[in-house]
């Protein structure tokens, strides 16, 4: 599901030219930014809800040496997700 949702934003043209999916588990909710770990909790607003609930987060930071951030070059991790 996930490559053909991923061939079918390619073909539609350079306007989906950035669509990613993280995941299309319907059990899990996977969050991804080019964010600094700070950045977190206030770029996703559910996640200073009091009634929102987790059992496991997961946080992976990388700051580039030498290159710009892209998300071609992010690490998916979807194998986690």
């Amino acid at each position: 599901a996930r490559r053909v949702a991923e061939n079918g934003a390619k073909a539609a043209g350079p306007a989906l030219d950035d669509f990613y999916a993280c995941s299309l588990s319907g059990r899990t909710i996977t969050y991804k930014g080019q964010l600094t770990t700070a950045q977190v909790f206030e770029y996703y607003a559910d996640l200073r809800d009091a009634g929102y609930m987790s059992h496991m987060a997961l946080v992976h930071s990388r700051f580039s040496t030498n290159t710009f951030p892209s998300w071609p070059r992010a690490q998916p991790n979807r194998m986690l997700c």
